[in-house]
């Protein structure tokens, strides 16, 4: 549900009720994280501060690494919005895209889908991505 306000130009708004937190942390574990990178829950860690490492090809994904961090860190991840991850392969606007190999972003095959590509990237390129984790 959501309340419509109407705006001094006469044209209402809607604001939601409530936003679900789509800006978490988590301890890095197992090997560093680079930003732009998919994460993924492991084993351990808190409900406050879950364990996260980089995502494998094909993993069910947390959200993408919003700053490099090294094992034992806390790093920022985001699992929601239109974010800038690393395309692991060429990707066309509307490819539905899912876990590649090291946490890039290549195109949805047998993995679970992370998101929608919003416009052509070559690979290895920063692919600006509608994140659905």
């Amino acid at each position: 549900m959501a309340t419509v306000v109407p705006n001094p130009q006469g044209f209402k708004t809607v604001i939601p009720w409530f936003r679900d937190g789509k800006d978490l942390t988590g301890r890095v574990t197992g090997a560093d994280i680079a930003a732009g990178t998919l994460v993924k829950y492991v084993v351990g860690g808190t409900s406050q501060v879950p364990n996260v490492s980089t995502a494998a090809a094909g993993d069910v994904c947390a959200g993408i690494a919003g700053k490099d961090a090294k094992v034992g860190e806390i790093v920022h991840y985001i699992a929601g919005g239109v974010m800038e991850g690393v395309a692991g392969a060429d990707l066309i606007a509307n490819d539905e895209v899912q876990a590649g190999p090291d946490g890039t972003l290549i195109k949805l095959a047998a993995g679970k889908k992370v998101g929608v590509i919003t416009c052509n990237i070559a690979s290895g390129g920063a692919a600006a991505v509608r994140l659905s984790v």
